[in-house]
Order: structure tokens, then sequence, then C-alpha cells
């Protein structure tokens, strides 16, 4: 394997950003300068790297940009302007010949890539291109779960289904039988996905969670998934997508809530009785004996086991 055999996914991505999504990416608070860029003139990424530092830094004035915030936007400014784009995305091999075509990229010179990255490269190139012609259609597309972007900031916080063939058992879970070949990624039930763009943003968040973590198990290859295919104004999908809350542009997602314990068929996961039972019982019982503190743990199971609350119940014992 050699540098110039692999495509890095981060020129891909950086390719799809919008400009509010490039400012946001910088940091999130900057997004507000979003419509403002638009005004002056700077509507897609490839219009502002073609701007002058000097021209942008006299926009920033006129646009009211906080100091701070100036010479921040003006630093990623700079990198944006030094990454190779299009044609000049070619890359030298390790004896500095001529460029060996397009189609093999590399960010760092002689250093070894992950070979699934030349295979995310060609399905941007070759394959994204035509399947707007799948939107709604119905037809299952084998996409690779590394092009999906989420639509939600926010994964459950407890790492469990709420729906499904999978309802209430733990998305570690699905991972560990991926991993283990109990499952397989073509057959898990088809993601919703919409495509805007280029971009191919993915409404079922969990699953893709899941596949986000196999693939990152299975760096040989690109893991592919069953998608289905929508536009944004689909109307199987357009009232969610106008939903979208994703503060990173899609790259990333964050458990809701504050230290919750993950969760798998009603109970917590990983801690044992002894351990959470700690965390979630009346001060008073952490004095007994280990008999008399798992005698109490016990007692709390079998209350929660034969509630509906059973995770409400454990949720309000932590606060």
């Amino acid at each position: 394997l050699t540098s110039s055999t692999f495509v890095p996914m981060a020129l891909h991505v950086e390719s799809q950003l919008s400009v509010r999504e490039w400012l946001m990416a910088i940091d999130e608070d900057l997004g507000i300068y979003a419509d403002e860029f638009t005004k002056y003139g700077y509507g897609s990424l490839r219009l502002l790297r073609q701007a002058d530092e000097a021209d942008l830094l006299e926009d920033l004035n006129e646009m009211g940009a906080k100091k701070h915030h100036r010479r921040v936007i003006l630093r990623s400014f700079a990198s944006l302007k030094q990454e190779p784009t299009g044609g000049d995305r070619l890359c030298k091999n390790k004896d500095g010949d001529e460029p060996l075509g397009q189609e093999r990229i590399c960010i760092f010179n002689n250093s070894v890539m992950l070979p699934f990255v030349s295979d995310i490269s060609e399905f941007m190139e070759k394959e994204l291109p035509g399947l707007e012609r799948h939107l709604g259609s119905g037809q299952i597309q084998h996409l690779p779960v590394w092009c999906l972007r989420w639509v939600q900031g926010r994964v459950h916080g407890q790492m469990v289904f709420t729906s499904g063939c999978h309802k209430d058992r733990s998305i570690y879970e699905l991972v560990h039988d991926l991993q283990t070949g109990r499952e397989r990624p073509e057959s898990l039930e088809p993601l919703e996905v919409v495509l805007s763009s280029g971009q191919l943003d993915c409404m079922s968040s969990r699953r893709l969670v899941a596949l986000m973590q196999f693939q990152a198990l299975q760096r040989h290859k690109a893991i592919r998934a069953p998608c289905l295919l929508y536009s944004p104004s689909d109307p199987r999908v357009a009232s969610r997508y106008r939903d979208k809350d994703t503060s990173n542009c899609g790259l990333s997602i964050l458990p809701h809530g504050n230290k919750q314990e993950a969760w798998h068929l009603g109970l917590p996961l990983f801690r044992s009785q002894h351990e959470w039972c700690e965390m979630s019982f009346p001060r008073e019982s952490l004095t007994l004996q280990p008999e008399g503190q798992l005698k109490a743990c016990s007692g709390f199971l079998e209350r929660t086991r034969s509630s509906d609350d059973a995770q409400k119940t454990f949720q309000e014992s932590l606060t």
C-alpha cells in the first residue's frame, strides 16, 4: 500500500460544506454571520476561496464582526485558501514523479492511508452524482455509511432503540452483533436518507451510530448499509427534515442528558447492581454491611422490574 493509493474523506467533506456550515464548523457562535457572508457575495466556499484577505477583513468590519471573531475567521480563511481543490488535488508519488491523476489523492506525504477511503472516493465520484434518479422510488440503495451525516444533533442518552425490531435494546448490542456476524449491515432495516445538494443526511440516527462504530472496527473496507433516498420536500420526511438540529454539519452526534446510564431491556447495561445502587439508593443504605446493601439493591430491582416507569425511577434517583 502506498500513500498515493488512498483518498482522504476530509477533502470531500470540505467540498460539500456551505459557508454557514464552514463558519459553524469553526465555532457555533460564528453561524450568526452566515447571512452577511451571502449578502457580501460569499455564497459558496468556492467564491470565498477566491477572495482577497484584505477585502474579507474590510467586509468583516462592515458586517460588525467582533474583533476576536474576525481574527478566528481570518485564521481559518488562510487555511482554507491553502487547501487543494479541484484539479489541484493531485498528488505526486514518493519519488516526486508526475501527478498520478485526480483519483489518486493523499493527505500526508509518504504515510499509509486507510484502505476504505479509496472506496469512499470512488463512490463520491462515480455513484453519488447519479443518486437523484432514485429519490422517492422506494428502491434500496447500499451507501457507504462514512458518507452519511446525522440530521439530529443528539441521540437518546440511554443509547437504546425506541422503535422497530430493536425496540428497548441497546445500540451497543447491535454493534456487537455486527462485529460477530450475528447481524449483517445489508440485512438491517433501510436507513432513511435525504439527498440535498450532494449531501446525504441520515434520519435514522441510532442505526447510523451503530454502523459508524462498526466501520471504525472494519477499516479495511467501506461498510455499506441499505438506504431509502428522499428529497427534502418529500412529505414522508419533510417535517422531520425541517427539524434538523445538528450544529456540526452532521459529522458528529452527542447524547441527550447529562451522564446518563446506558440501558438494555429496561435496565442499566454496564454497572453492576452494587455500583449503580450506590449512586441511586437512600444514603442510609450505604452504611449497611455489603449483604445489607445488596439486599437493598435487590429490593429496588424488584420494584423497578414490575413498574412501567423503571427508567424514570432510576433517573429520578440519580438527581
